[in-house]
């Protein structure tokens, strides 16, 4: 009888990856259908629901020959069993010495490509891990003090810095920019752009950047310590300014969707969600320089989520929120947030938090869609570094998931949380590094979990590792 193809990818689609590929072993008749492109795109496509491919997301897989599908797949079960381990081994590094004073801004997911910037030249370069070289770098300022999530959209990389000319410990004290660098990553020799650069005022206290294809901004506080929203509309530089009756918290996390999303600790278990709702922000504005609106925030957006799971219960708990790094929507995972725990009373904290926050459907009203659903405990601290050019604390996220360098009372270790969006779960690995670091010395860190690649900085050699 047969094959009738649509119906078997239907099927295949289904079930687990691994699954799917023993099937085509069973005889001559279903091994026919790894001669179909199709087949190796639909089982692409069925993981890419709930896991990155190792390729960007906007990448279209019907571009690709079958021989570089059929490595795509099994680049993901070898991903996928190594990374399932409670101790994944690394099977390969690289090595790239970069001279002083060079940290880490973001990896590019699914690429070789790298964001690395000098303190010492003020310039921000393009380095394609694998081939070990720098592609292109422009200046963007001396000092880096914060950095946004990338955006990504139409093969084009975005992120926001917060950025001076010189090198100060504070950003208050001199001219300070906020700075957007693009980058098209398809093309053969990407060219870092800075397509927007515009001053701030002086002496503000700042909470945390955000940024989509057309809107850029940054939380900061106004008179009386209450929380302001200033965003830009990255094309014409029409800028709104948004204040707000909410006290300001420097940990805030800001998530900008079409809409704004503010997330911060409430109390000793919950969280809060803020929405400022799209219409509020600079997208249509023609002609207008500045316009200041009041928002009253709507209480029916606070979500709670406690913070207490099997591994802390019953112990007296208090949370401090660290900030918020945004994922893919479209998998299931908005944001995740990072919350220090105090437990049993002890006098500083020895445990973190991390929640997974998700989207309901479109019906439900735009200030209660972003939700918890997931959360999970670690052990110990986030380690932190003294760079100017990175926050202090030593974490990095991809997609769906976060790398945090944890600090111990005996040492200190590499963990990385993956979440599943589709089972609402999550495992937690600890990751082995090549033996001449030293993790006390790194400076920054970046994830790729799309390629299943770590990379950190240490006494000023890049290290890419890969685990697939």
């Amino acid at each position: 009888m047969p094959l009738n193809i649509d119906i078997w990818l239907y099927i295949l689609a289904l079930v687990p990856l691994q699954d799917a590929v023993s099937f085509t072993r069973v005889s001559r008749e279903f091994r026919s259908l790894t001669l179909e492109k199709s087949f190796w795109i639909s089982l692409l496509l069925a993981k890419k629901a709930s896991r990155p491919l190792p390729c960007p997301d906007d990448e279209n897989l019907a571009d690709h020959d079958i021989a570089h599908l059929k490595d795509m797949v099994f680049h993901v079960l070898r991903l996928e069993r190594n990374w399932g381990r409670r101790r994944p081994d690394y099977l390969s590094m690289k090595t790239i010495r970069l001279g002083p004073g060079h940290r880490i801004l973001h990896a590019v997911p699914g690429t070789p490509l790298l964001f690395v910037h000098s303190g010492l030249s003020g310039d921000v370069a393009c380095w394609n891990v694998d081939t070990e070289t720098a592609l292109h770098s422009t200046y963007i300022g001396r000092s880096v003090f914060h950095v946004s999530l990338l955006s990504r959209h139409n093969k084009i990389c975005s992120m926001a810095l917060l950025v001076t000319d010189d090198l100060v410990d504070d950003y208050s004290t001199r001219p300070s920019y906020l700075v957007v660098i693009t980058i098209q990553t398809a093309s053969p020799s990407p060219i870092i752009e800075v397509p927007f650069r515009r001053p701030l005022e002086a002496s503000f206290t700042f909470g945390q950047l955000f940024l989509n294809q057309e809107v850029v901004g940054l939380l900061r506080v106004f008179d009386m310590g209450r929380l302001e929203i200033v965003a830009f509309n990255r094309f014409n530089g029409v800028c709104r300014i948004i204040r707000t009756d909410t006290l300001y918290d420097r940990r805030m996390g800001a998530f900008l969707d079409g809409s704004l999303y503010v997330v911060n600790h409430r109390s000793d278990f919950s969280s809060n969600v803020y929405n400022c709702p799209s219409h509020f922000l600079p997208y249509n504005d023609s002609g207008e320089t500045r316009i200041t609106d009041t928002l009253k925030w709507d209480d029916g957006g606070i979500r709670f989520w406690s913070a207490v799971d099997a591994n802390y219960v019953g112990l007296e708990t208090w949370l401090e929120a660290l900030g918020a790094l945004s994922h893919t929507p479209f998998r299931g995972a908005a944001l995740t947030t990072l919350h220090y725990i105090n437990v049993d009373e002890e006098p500083l904290p020895s445990a973190i938090n991390i929640r997974f926050w998700s989207f309901k459907d479109r019906d439900t009203p735009l200030s209660q869609r972003l939700h918890p659903s997931h959360s999970l405990n670690l052990r110990g601290m986030i380690a932190t570094t003294s760079s100017l050019s990175r926050p202090p604390y030593l974490v990095a996220n991809s997609d769906v998931s976060v790398l945090i360098f944890v600090s111990y009372d005996d040492g200190l270790g590499l963990v990385l949380v993956r979440y599943d969006p589709s089972t609402f779960s999550s495992a937690i690995s600890h990751l082995d590094v090549p033996s001449p670091s030293d993790l006390a010395s790194v400076s920054s860190v970046a994830l790729d979990d799309h390629r299943g690649v770590v990379m950190f900085i240490e006494d000023d050699v890049l290290y890419s590792v890969s685990y697939a």
